[in-house]
């Protein structure tokens, strides 16, 4: 009777160990990888941009740095912790464009489109990782120096993924668009409007039609909210769109104005889960 009661309660603890292992394989990552990206940036010193990384806490082999051979001048600020998880972690490495690196650019170049960067590991490893898409501004650099017809008043973004940005109009001038190359990708998850604020008298803002002509002492601003993640989908994607609003001055000469707008993801544990299992299954 004895011997019958320690196997049962051996089986048992030998179940509840194989049965542990399977699901602490089952909850880990088949290895470390950068999230998707959908990034634009311009090519020049005051340009920077995030890209995410999510591996295994129990991981041995850890992400120290990248590369991206398409752009001499780029470099990241060491590599820091964005959400540490239960089981996994999401680190963010931050790049930006040296300016001493940076070759001037006489004339604007097609923009660069990147799809993958080196990623440097310390047991001395190094490969070609797959990011999403940055696309990369080339336009003229350095800017001219002619004094714009503008001046940034204020701006700010919140937690519910939302943001804006206003500029005050110091000469008559026309907005002529505002777009981003990103628009079409993101269809209804984004949204934005452009106002018109007067400064004199009573506050109020007008929604506008453009083109549109903007006076001195004018206020314009861009709201805009990332209407994601989907109800009942998870999004672990990061998003950096590029609002640029366009001007024309009255001697035709052309401007413009950059409202960075970003989308970050913060799994909850669930989430984690989910993107685990969805991971394991597209690796299998």
């Amino acid at each position: 009777m004895k011997i019958t009661v320690y196997v049962a309660v051996l089986a048992l603890v030998i179940a509840s160990w194989i049965g542990n292992i399977a699901y602490s394989r089952g909850s880990q990552l088949p290895e470390g990888q950068f999230l998707s990206h959908y990034i634009e940036t311009d090519y020049a010193p005051s340009a920077v941009f995030d890209l995410l990384y999510v591996d295994n806490n129990k991981d041995k082999r850890k992400l120290i740095g990248i590369r991206i051979k398409e752009l001499s001048a780029f470099r990241f600020y060491p590599i820091a912790a964005h959400q540490e998880m239960r089981l996994q972690s999401i680190y963010v490495i931050r790049g930006y464009f040296e300016e001493e690196a940076v070759e001037p650019r006489t004339t604007a170049m097609e923009p660069l489109i990147l799809h993958s960067i080196t990623a440097l590991y310390n047991d001395g490893t190094e490969r070609e990782e797959e990011v999403g898409e940055i696309i990369v501004y080339r336009n003229v650099w350095p800017m001219s120096e002619k004094e714009r017809p503008f001046l940034f008043s204020s701006g700010g973004s919140s937690s519910d993924n939302s943001g804006y940005g206003t500029i005050r109009i110091d000469k008559p001038i026309k907005l002529t668009s505002v777009n981003s190359r990103l628009l079409d990708r993101l269809g209804d998850r984004f949204q934005f409007d452009v106002k018109l604020a007067s400064n004199r008298g009573t506050p109020q803002e007008i929604p506008l039609t453009l083109p549109a002509e903007l006076k001195q002492g004018e206020s314009l601003s861009v709201n805009y909210r990332f209407m994601i993640p989907d109800e009942n989908k998870i999004e672990m994607t990061a998003y950096r769109v590029m609002l640029r609003e366009e001007f024309q001055e009255s001697d035709g000469r052309r401007t413009n104005h950059v409202l960075f707008a970003d989308y970050t993801p913060y799994p909850t544990e669930a989430d984690m889960r989910s993107f685990v299992r969805e991971t394991r299954r597209q690796a299998e």
